[in-house]
């Protein structure tokens, strides 16, 4: 059985690579253990493991958990009480976090392209509501969106009488 976390430096809840920036330093950086083993141990990708350590050796140091939360905030996925639930605080800490994001930031500078740590992310990655919205656009304009239209699929029952299969009509 695999738990969602464990050893996380900021706490417990989510699993999430930025947690474990301090285990990511230490074993990595100052034990020079594999990438590939840690990332093993600890749940996660090793290309993930990497982008993490890119930003940890850019900063030269574990930067404070604000600071990793403010690079966490960018993942649109991640709402703030999942934030707060990864570092092992509330989501009323991550919404402060947030606000004070600017001040963080320029209390511990990180390039910016390194906060963005996952290949898997970009700054121009539409947020969810974006691509909420963009879908119930193009289902408009292709008539997807209209209520009277069925899948089109047509389907057949078995009739054992007349050994066949017979056509059922949509209601």
């Amino acid at each position: 059985m695999k738990r969602l976390a464990f050893g996380n430096d900021c706490g417990v809840g989510l699993h999430h690579p930025l947690a474990f920036a301090g285990q990511l330093w230490h074993r990595v950086i100052v034990n020079k253990e594999t990438i590939q083993r840690v990332a093993r141990d600890l749940g996660f990708e090793a290309n993930v493991c990497r982008g993490v350590l890119r930003l940890l050796r850019k900063a030269g140091r574990v930067p404070s958990k604000e600071r990793l939360a403010v690079i966490c905030q960018l993942d649109h996925g991640y709402d703030d009480a999942d934030v707060g639930e990864v570092f092992g605080e509330s989501a009323e800490w991550s919404a402060s976090v947030r606000c004070h994001a600017a001040m963080i930031r320029e209390a511990e500078p990180i390039p910016a392209q390194f906060e963005w740590f996952d290949d898997g992310l970009r700054p121009s990655d539409p947020t969810p509501e974006e691509i909420y919205t963009r879908a119930r656009e193009v289902r408009v304009m292709t008539g997807m969106g209209r209520a009277d239209t069925g899948p089109g699929i047509r389907s057949y029952a078995w009739r054992s009488r007349a050994t066949s299969f017979i056509p059922i009509r949509p209601e």
